[in-house]
């Protein structure tokens, strides 16, 4: 019998899952990397149309704030002064970024405005007097958590975008990796928590639907899984807690789950060996929304 309560009922051990994940996955280096060759040519070209020296930026799902401070440093090459408004619902986890904040000197150029709100709740209770608009804004694996993803990319992108300014989104690819192919397979044997089943396909989707203008490009990712074999280890139980978005996984799934769970990663042909590690696929998607400029050429 599985006693599997969702991860996100427990915030502490959620934290841990998602540092331990970032130690054992090329995912944030490999976003990090994107970033660092593409935000600086996106904010040339609206700072071509706009003339400012100056830009507003909006966060959504910003967690402790480190990519947002590689977008930051990329905008900050380009503009003088930067407005960044932040949604982020995990107190801990802004706490973490304030102090990011206070320890950069180079932030003293840019004006932080917290909002501890999920993407939901900030859509729902912004206030009618609040006209700022936005020329970046940047979704970076969050929109699983919204209610709809179709509403969510439209409010923001009709609502709160400056003409001529973009939303970047990144989100598990749809392509048929190990990752897709492990929700697909164990979707209804794991309890339904938080996170749904989306990829980049619903995105693509609703952007094509809506004849928004955007590009897209892959970012191969993977996660080493080695510790997942190993009976008592630390951070083997973390990583099954990211994958199956369970709380203590081995401790609480049945026995014939967790066999079926090991006999999956040992068969399936998106893991793989590469030198002494086990490679788990976690291909992501970028997408670059752009919102025309009446002016733009």
């Amino acid at each position: 019998m599985s006693l599997l309560c969702s991860l996100y009922t427990n915030p502490s051990r959620q934290i841990d899952v998602l540092r331990e994940f970032i130690r054992q996955s090329d995912e944030r280096q490999v976003i990090v990397n994107w970033i660092k060759n593409a935000v600086s040519n996106i904010a040339k070209r609206i700072q071509s149309l706009t003339g400012s020296s100056h830009v507003n930026v909006m966060g959504v799902g910003s967690g402790s704030g480190e990519v947002d401070g590689v977008i930051l440093n990329e905008l900050l090459t380009t503009y003088t002064t930067i407005y960044n408004r932040v949604i982020e619902p995990c107190h801990v986890q802004t706490d973490v970024y304030k102090t990011l904040v206070n320890n950069c000197h180079d932030f003293c150029k840019v004006h932080f405005d917290f909002r501890q709100q999920t993407s939901d709740q900030y859509l729902q209770s912004r206030h009618h007097d609040d006209r700022r608009r936005f020329d970046v804004i940047h979704m970076i694996q969050v929109l699983y958590y919204v209610t709809d993803i179709e509403d969510t990319i439209l409010q923001f992108y009709h609502r709160h975008l400056n003409a001529g300014g973009v939303i970047i989104i990144i989100h598990i690819s749809g392509q048929q990796t190990a990752w897709l192919r492990f929700n697909k397979e164990y979707k209804d044997k794991l309890p339904v928590f938080m996170h749904d089943n989306s990829t980049s396909y619903d995105i693509e989707g609703a952007l094509d639907k809506h004849q928004l203008p955007y590009s897209k490009s892959v970012l191969p990712s993977h996660l080493i899984i080695n510790e997942c074999f190993q009976e008592k280890s630390r951070v083997g139980s973390l990583i099954w807690d990211y994958l199956t978005e369970a709380d203590q996984t081995e401790q609480f799934a049945s026995e014939e789950l967790m066999r079926d769970l090991r006999g999956f990663i040992s068969r399936d042909q998106g893991c793989y060996q590469r030198d002494d590690k086990i490679m788990f696929q976690n291909d992501l998607d970028v997408f670059v929304i752009h919102k025309p400029n009446p002016y733009d050429n």
